[in-house]
This record gives structure tokens, C-alpha cells and sequence, in this order.
């Protein structure tokens, strides 16, 4: 997620009539948005997010200057540990930006491979088996399900979507329930594929970054409409926490 920063608007002794004051503002706010508006376009992910390629590669070649920098005032052993430390920031970043990119890039297109084949429980399995974990080979191995079940939903879908839809709406539904299975006959395997590979990306990302995934240990505490900060209680968080997911 990237931030848009707007320039704030300040007129200090001086008179203007509402209209005028309301046309300056606007026109301001316009002018610093389109000045901002490469940080959207630049940072949506399907386009692979450019601008995070950027900053990463920034971040890494800041590194590699400022670790050795940091090391050589300490002394000799120290620069040379920084030495390493900047060169293995800088690949990892290079790597890591560039596979997130392409990672982001086949996210974007299995979600729609998913949407298109206007499958709930389908996209509700997707989202459930797409969550990643701190073990790169049960990601991987968890994207390679994917794909089996993604066959599977596909083929099994022709048959038992016409039913459902059949035994609900009659004719329309038994046609409506066969276009939905000829869609994800096509469109799960091959979101199925997708995901693994984004699956696959995104592991090879976190190793090349050495990024840590960190998980929540317990439920968001609840504050009742008082405000009161009261003590843990953890069928209440847990309450909470089901009412607001989402």
C-alpha cells in the first residue's frame, strides 16, 4: 500500500468571497492529486507494482553502501561483515522485487479466473488454501493441491452444476448451471496453475528477502461503546472478532 501525500492549502490576511475560496481549494487539491498520481499508477499490482521495485532496488543499493560504511567505523571485521550483509540485501532485494512483481502480477490474474467462474465455494476455497504459512515447501505443496483440485472442481463442476441448478430453477437453472461448469472446466484448472505459480513466486520472494510472516497470538481485545479499556476476556474477543471479520 502506497501513500498519497497532498500539499495542504494556506492563505493567510486575505479576503476572498465563498466562490472563490471554494474554486482555489479545489483547484489546489486537483493540482497536488495529479502531481501524486504516478504513486496509484506505478503501485497497482497489475501491473507488478513498479514503484515497489523501485523502492526495493533503492533499498537495496542503500545498504550496499551503508553497511560497509557502518562496519569500517567499528573496524576491519566489522566492514567486512557489512560488506556481506549490503551485497546479500542488495541480491535479495533485486530477487525478491522482481519475482513479487511477476508474483503480484498471476495473483491478480487467478482472482479473476476465479470471479469469472462465479463459483462461491470455489473462490471460498481459493482464498482458504492461498494463505501462506512460515514453511516455503508447505506453500508450495499447498499450491500444488491447488492445481489437482482446481482439475477436479472443473470436470466434477459439469456434471453437478447443471443438477443443482436443475433441481432449483428447472430448465433455465439446468442452463445456467451448464455454462457455470463449462466456465470452470476452463477457468479452475487454470486459475489452479496460476495460483501455483503465485504460490511459488511468493515463496521464492519471501527466502530471497528473508521476510517472516507474523501471525496474531490472540483476538483483538473488545472495547465496549464506553471506551473502557477492560481486562482480557477471551470469549468476548473472540465474539467480536467473528461479528467484525470482513
Amino acid at each position: 500500500m502506497h501513500t498519497i501525500r497532498l500539499g495542504f492549502y494556506e492563505r493567510s490576511f486575505d479576503r476572498f468571497t465563498v466562490t472563490k475560496l471554494q474554486n482555489q481549494v479545489s483547484a489546489h487539491y486537483q493540482n497536488q492529486f495529479f502531481k501524486q498520481i504516478h504513486v496509484l499508477v506505478l503501485g497497482l499490482d497489475v501491473l507488478g507494482n513498479p514503484l515497489g521495485i523501485i523502492l526495493g532496488l533503492a533499498e537495496g543499493v542503500e545498504s550496499l553502501f551503508y553497511e560497509p560504511y557502518k562496519g569500517a567505523i567499528e573496524g576491519p571485521l566489522e566492514f567486512a561483515e557489512g560488506m556481506a550483509t549490503g551485497v546479500l540485501t542488495l541480491v535479495g532485494s533485486t530477487v525478491g522485487t522482481a519475482v513479487g512483481a511477476v508474483s503480484r502480477i498471476t495473483s491478480v490474474l487467478g482472482k479473476s479466473l476465479a470471479t469469472i467462474t462465479f463459483d462461491d465455494e470455489y473462490k471460498d476455497s481459493r482464498i482458504r488454501h492461498r494463505q501462506p504459512t512460515a514453511n516455503v515447501v508447505t506453500d508450495i505443496a499447498a499450491g500444488g493441491k491447488n492445481v489437482v483440485m482446481g482439475f477436479v472442481h472443473g470436470v466434477t463442476g459439469v456434471v453437478t452444476k447443471p443438477v443443482a441448478g436443475a433441481a432449483r430453477d428447472g430448465a433455465l437453472g439446468f442452463v445456467k448451471g451448464l455454462g457455470k461448469g463449462v466456465i470452470g472446466l476452463v477457468a479452475q484448472p487454470a486459475g489452479g496453475i496460476v495460483d501455483f505459480a503465485s504460490t511459488s513466486l511468493d515463496a521464492v520472494k519471501r527466502t530471497a528477502t528473508q521476510e517472516h510472516i507474523v501471525r496474531r497470538v490472540r483476538y483483538p481485545r473488545h472495547v465496549r461503546h464506553d471506551g473502557l479499556v477492560r481486562p482480557y476476556i477471551f470469549h468476548e474477543a473472540m465474539g467480536s472478532y467473528i461479528l467484525n471479520v470482513n
